[in-house]
């Protein structure tokens, strides 16, 4: 009689597991914290550091990985051996030395690169940077000032008080650019919270300063929105000399009023006479937003004609 077919079975070598599983993947950090995910083989160097990124936010560009005592290569295509134990236990180290060697460079676009880089750090592990960066600051060449200050913006939590510092210091120099001031506001806003009222009278003052520098206090001031304090201190600024100066502040009062507010509705009236036209349609777009009142395809020229009206209809 004729033997069965049979089909053979593939046959795999002990040593070529690795590759049909996920192998697990401890990493350390320095500072006592610990993750863990999985892998396919091969596992590459890129593969690793974008899972540590992706749950400690520290850039592939500055992360040192050691197996063992051994430094392992940087190159994202490097492949690591399977350990014989399927268990990969790595610790990783921050370097960020390369990053503040490119930014001495002459060449702008590394200076620019570098300053990305160090401000996509995640806050567990900011620290060091925000500190490297302060002393970039005091060396660092006048143009790059501003830039650095927005990096260092990227990094910083609620409540710092040494950031606070440093924006006062480049808000009251007189030295400073227009840029470096609205670097500093930047950084103001992002240490900022609605309790921190010492900030409203500074950056209400920023209202009166250089266009950049409005534009930002503008932007700043959103987390004080409802603030009557910070209502108040802008309204103070809508008789200003410089038109760009009232035409910020009724911008800020956009954001910052209530629906309703009576006592913004009559100041961002008497503005619909201002001598500038820029001045007065900004407050016709301001009234808009604090009255609700919808707005009218037709253009018109007798602005306070027109809310005259509207206002007396409600």
């Amino acid at each position: 009689s004729r033997c069965p077919k049979v089909t053979p079975i593939p046959y795999s070598h002990p040593s070529l597991v690795c590759i049909s599983m996920a192998i697990p993947v401890v990493v350390l950090a320095i500072t006592g914290d610990e993750i863990q995910f999985n892998v396919e083989p091969p596992i590459k160097i890129g593969t690793l550091k974008q899972h540590i990124f992706t749950t400690w936010v520290v850039p592939p560009e500055c992360q040192q990985l050691l197996l063992g005592n051994q430094l392992l290569e940087p190159a994202s295509d490097h492949v690591v051996d399977c350990p014989p134990d399927d268990t990969l236990v790595l610790t990783m180290l921050l370097s960020i030395e390369g990053q503040l060697a490119s930014l001495k460079s002459e060449s702008s676009w590394q200076t620019d690169k570098a300053l990305r880089i160090l401000g996509s750090f995640g806050s567990k592990f900011s620290r060091p940077v925000l500190g490297a960066l302060q002393e970039h600051l005091n060396t660092c060449r006048r143009t790059e000032v501003a830039k650095t200050l927005r990096t260092m913006a990227e990094l910083l939590q609620p409540g710092d008080e040494f950031a606070m510092t440093l924006a006062n210091q480049y808000l009251h120099d007189t030295t400073s650019t227009g840029d470096m001031q609205a670097a500093a506001v930047t950084v103001l806003a992002k240490i900022m919270s609605e309790e921190n009222t010492s900030a409203i009278s500074l950056l209400s003052h920023c209202l009166t300063q250089s266009a950049v520098v409005r534009v930002a206090a503008v932007n700043a001031l959103h987390v004080f929105a409802g603030n009557e304090q910070a209502v108040l201190a802008v309204r103070q600024h809508l008789d200003h000399p410089d038109f760009g100066s009232r035409y910020s502040a009724i911008q800020a009062l956009q954001v910052l009023s209530e629906k309703g507010d009576e006592d913004v509705i009559s100041d961002l009236c008497k503005c619909l006479i201002d001598k500038d036209p820029n001045v007065r349609f900004a407050a016709d777009t301001a009234l808009h937003h604090v009255t609700g009142h919808p707005h009218e395809e037709d253009t018109h020229h007798d602005l306070r004609g027109k809310w005259t009206r509207a206002l007396r209809a409600c």
